[in-house]
């Protein structure tokens, strides 16, 4: 199987986040679908790809902590009030 393996440097107000992204036969299709919409959905966004190596493993890690983390994100307002 070919692994290919990206590292989005996302700089979106004024916050650098780093977004690893993993193509892979079509086992990951849906997140990479859903971060790709969250790269073309932000305005104000720069995005700087650069090929890495990493692990499946890694990136599987990553992938659900940055869902994890996003979701607390979207629900901060929420909490909040």
């Amino acid at each position: 199987m070919t692994l290919y393996s990206f590292i989005f440097t996302v700089i979106f107000a004024n916050l650098e986040l780093r977004i690893f992204i993993i193509k892979t036969s079509n086992k990951f299709k849906k997140e990479i679908e859903i971060l790709t919409k969250f790269v073309t959905v932000c305005d104000y966004l720069k995005v700087e790809i650069l090929y890495i190596g990493v692990t499946l493993n890694k990136c599987k890690r990553f992938l659900t902590d940055l869902f994890i983390k996003l979701k607390i994100e979207e629900n901060i307002p929420c909490i909040m009030k």
